[in-house]
């Protein structure tokens, strides 16, 4: 591992999926940003991502977290994949009346 990564180690009482989307939601990235240091490159110390603290509720209501967060993902990205054919078909619309 190089010297920019943490390892986190958890114990069985601890739904990985909900610690991974902890650190990719708002509360940690602002967290992130307002401890880093550095000027081009910017570092999180080791102290900083000990010191964050994240709630820890019953490993069911972890897991349920999880299950939610997982299906609005699955939604978002049909959702997405229904736009770029809309999209598609708008631009061959498009391409029809300008003889394209």
């Amino acid at each position: 591992m190089g010297k920019s990564v943490c390892y986190v180690n958890l114990i069985d009482s601890i739904e990985k999926g909900y610690i991974k989307t902890y650190l990719q939601s708002s509360s940690f990235y602002e967290y992130a940003h307002r401890v880093s240091t550095g000027s081009t490159i910017q570092n999180v110390s080791l102290q900083s991502i000990r010191s964050f603290l994240i709630p820890i509720p019953p490993l069911e209501i972890q897991q349920s977290i999880v299950e939610r967060i997982e299906g609005e993902r699955q939604i978002i990205e049909g959702n997405k994949k229904l736009i770029e054919l809309y999209t598609k078909k708008i631009q061959d619309r498009i391409n029809k009346i300008w003889g394209e």
